[in-house]
C-alpha cells in the first residue's frame, strides 16, 4: 500500500503506477489564487492579470483568469473568511519562475479613468463621517467611491493635487 509521499532509496521496489516525481512543464505555468468571497463574483474568466513574484518583483508577468472554482473553502480555523480558488495562465516564461514561488496578482476587473484617489489609510471614519485630514491640520469630509485593497476613489471634497495626510495630526 503506498500512502502519501515516500522517500525512495536505491534498491527499493516500486509499485506499478507508483509516482516517483513529478517534472513540471516550466513553459505552460499557471498561479492558483484564493479570493475572498466578497470579491469572487466581481471574477470573469478572460479577464487579464498582472503577477508579480516576490523573487523578481521588478517583472511583471501577464496572464489571463482561465478557472473560477465553484467551492468556497475555510482555510484555517483562526480566520473565517471563506476564499476561492482562482487559476490564471501565465503568458510568459522565465527560467526563474518555478513552482512554489510566492507571487501577488492583481486581476483587472474595472478601469475607472480620470478619477481622484486616495491610499485608503488616508481616508477616516469619525462620527459617521468620512473625513481627510488635511496637510494644514483641518479635516475635510469627502465622499468615497469604488475601492481596492489599497486605493479608494474621492468623487467629492478634494482637488486632484490637494495633500492629505496619512494619520491624523497631533495637537500641539
Amino acid at each position: 500500500w503506498e500512502g502519501g509521499e515516500s522517500e525512495w532509496k536505491p534498491g527499493d521496489k516500486v509499485g506499478i503506477g507508483a509516482t516517483m516525481m513529478y517534472i513540471p512543464d516550466l513553459s505552460k505555468m499557471h498561479i492558483t489564487i484564493n479570493v475572498d468571497e466578497l470579491e469572487i463574483s466581481k471574477m470573469k474568466i478572460g479577464q487579464p492579470v498582472a503577477i508579480r513574484a516576490d523573487a523578481h518583483p521588478e517583472t511583471v508577468l501577464t496572464g489571463t483568469v482561465e478557472k473560477i472554482g465553484m467551492m468556497g473553502v475555510n482555510r484555517s480555523w483562526w480566520d473565517e473568511t471563506v476564499k476561492f480558488d482562482v487559476q490564471c495562465s501565465i503568458n510568459e516564461s522565465f527560467d526563474w519562475f518555478r513552482p512554489g514561488l510566492r507571487v501577488r496578482a492583481d486581476i483587472f476587473i474595472e478601469e475607472l479613468p480620470n478619477v481622484t484617489f486616495l491610499p485608503l489609510d488616508a481616508v477616516f471614519e469619525v462620527q459617521g463621517k468620512t473625513i481627510c485630514y488635511m496637510k494644514d491640520g483641518g479635516e475635510r469630509r469627502v465622499v468615497v467611491g469604488k475601492s481596492t485593497n489599497d486605493h479608494v476613489e474621492i468623487k467629492e471634497g478634494l482637488k486632484p493635487g490637494e495633500s492629505v495626510l496619512l494619520v491624523k495630526p497631533t495637537k500641539q
